[in-house]
């Protein structure tokens, strides 16, 4: 019963943060985070090439450290298959994304994400 309620609590916890997170520019890194488990350096480094949306695929190719972008901690690429709602979540990051991109002068497909 005990393991229950530490469960439920920290749902509703996670709930809460992403509730309060949401309209916030970086809000995608903590969803990635929470619902394919991928470590803070590997979403930082992806590119949009690393993402399938048409297949709901996300490829870790690299991750970023202090010493700058390397394979990732096992030495083993690998791909994360992704749930609808969060390749919709992708979809309107992306299209936010290419926008500030274009009104900077920057190529979008040739930077990372949140860069």
């Amino acid at each position: 019963m005990k393991s229950r309620r530490k469960k439920y609590g920290l749902k509703k916890k996670l709930n809460t943060f992403l509730q309060s997170a949401k309209e916030y520019r970086y809000f995608p890194v903590f969803w990635l985070a929470l619902y394919t488990g991928m470590r803070i350096g590997e979403i930082l480094a992806l590119r949009w090439t690393d993402v399938d949306l048409s297949k709901k695929i996300i490829y870790v190719r690299r991750t970023v450290s202090g010493t700058g972008y390397q394979p990732p901690k096992n030495k083993r690429k690998r791909h994360l298959p992704i749930d609808q709602d969060t390749a919709d979540l992708l979809k309107k990051h992306r299209k936010r994304h290419m926008e500030e991109c274009l009104r900077f002068g920057r190529n979008g497909r040739q930077t990372y994400w949140f860069l």
